[in-house]
């Protein structure tokens, strides 16, 4: 049976302090904070240049006064490692954040945009081009992105909701089939460069059966997109009380999936246990504990990461500047969940090494100590949501909670 478990103390340093936190990282590496952060953050990505971008979901002020946030652009002006100068531009509010053949792309809930830059100015002039809208509004809102290889954009449409009913509340009934599968509840691949692109018409639909994900990214070393897929609530309320409170805190799974075309990541009709790394159908549909799913028709997770960890984002190290160990595999985001044990698991940074063959070995803590004293989404100091490799090869981390950026690098 598996049984979770963070990184032994002997494998990491001694807590680095970073203001109020205490990041502690393996031996050899060093934290730094690089932003001191202004309200809310997502995700981050960096420009070819060293520039970092910034999203969020959130809008500044209140009331009628309130305005999309936009996006946050940084520069380290002296070359430092800190960020010291900062720019607000556009009303993009939302998820998905990448660079791509020098364009910066934005997703909201319904629409992915395109900014274009002149020179080495720090925020664009010009409006940004629409490459896909019509993306379906409500439930999920989180529209991730990563690019192929071959020119693409693969875009992830969250689910509707924890399941597939046909109205909301206690009183829905499952429907099966389930319609979001049609134009949500995946992902879609589209052309990177074209405009005004409509969802899900012109898109490539890759998979089927997300739930919700925010964390999506392309490996270049072995040519495949990568998700960690947060997995569903209220197991032990639904169908007729076959699964207990112990198996809705620590039987869920949030599971990792290389994305292959058709595959099917198995939401509404199933989860996975990753206490005993087999799936189950869902009790709306009639699952029980002790009748796993048999059979091929669903994918398996290349790994798996603790229950209710609120997975936000991975990226993986194409520039080869840590050591071996943490060299060749991706690191993922846990912004920490509420519906999971106490304390409750997450609110750090884990590693999923990844073998020369492809295959991914066991999830290891590789920074934790944001939260501080209190694991817990309120009473937390920090949330790890977004993660971007600088230029030189640094790890960035930013907090959901009040946009604080760390650096960790690997020697003095």
């Amino acid at each position: 049976m598996k049984t979770w478990c963070a990184v032994s103390v002997s494998m990491l340093a001694a807590a680095m302090p970073a203001a109020a936190q205490d990041i502690t990282v393996p031996e050899g590496f060093r934290v730094s904070v690089a932003y001191e952060g202004e309200g809310t953050a997502r995700h981050i990505a960096f420009n070819a240049n060293g520039d970092l971008y910034v999203s969020s979901r959130m809008a500044r002020g209140g009331g009628e006064d309130a305005v999309p946030v936009g996006i946050l652009a940084l520069r380290d002006e002296d070359g430092d490692g800190t960020f010291d100068r900062a720019e607000h531009f556009g009303s993009v509010s939302g998820t998905g954040l990448r660079f791509h053949d020098g364009y910066l792309y934005a997703s909201s809930a319904t629409t992915l945009y395109r900014y274009s830059f002149e020179g080495d100015e720090l925020v664009p002039e010009g409006e940004p081009e629409i490459i896909v809208s019509g993306m379906p509004t409500g439930g999920y809102s989180a529209r991730p992105i990563a690019f192929d290889d071959k020119g693409h954009v693969i875009v992830g449409v969250g689910s509707g909701g924890n399941t597939c009913v046909d109205r909301p509340g206690p009183e829905g009934t499952p429907l099966n089939p389930c319609p979001q599968l049609a134009d949500r509840a995946g992902f879609w691949r589209y052309d990177a460069a074209a405009t005004g692109q409509q969802h899900p018409a012109d898109g490539d639909h890759i998979t089927i059966g997300l739930r919700d994900a925010q964390a999506l990214a392309w490996n270049p070393a072995d040519g495949f997109a990568y998700t960690v897929v947060q997995g569903r609530n209220g197991l032990n309320r639904a169908g007729d009380g076959q699964y207990s409170e112990a198996d809705n805190q620590l039987g869920i799974a949030e599971e990792m999936h290389r994305l292959s075309l058709g595959a099917d990541m198995g939401w509404p009709y199933t989860h996975f246990d990753g206490r005993t790394m087999q799936r189950f159908a869902a009790p709306e549909y009639g699952g029980m504990p002790d009748a796993p799913v048999t059979g091929g028709s669903y994918a398996m997770p290349v790994a798996v990461l603790p229950p209710h960890s609120s997975p936000l984002d991975i990226v993986f190290d194409t520039k080869g500047q840590f050591p071996g160990e943490f060299r060749g595999g991706a690191f993922v985001a846990l912004q920490g969940g509420f519906n999971g044990p106490t304390p409750q698991n997450g609110y750090g940074v884990w590693f999923v090494p990844q073998t020369a063959d492809g295959a991914f070995g066991e999830p290891i803590v590789f920074a934790d100590g944001f939260a501080g004293a209190d694991r817990s989404p309120a009473g937390s100091a920090h949330r790890p949501s977004g993660l971007a490799i600088s230029p030189d090869g640094a790890l960035h981390v930013v907090d959901s909670k009040t946009g604080r950026i760390w650096r960790i690098e690997f020697g003095d």
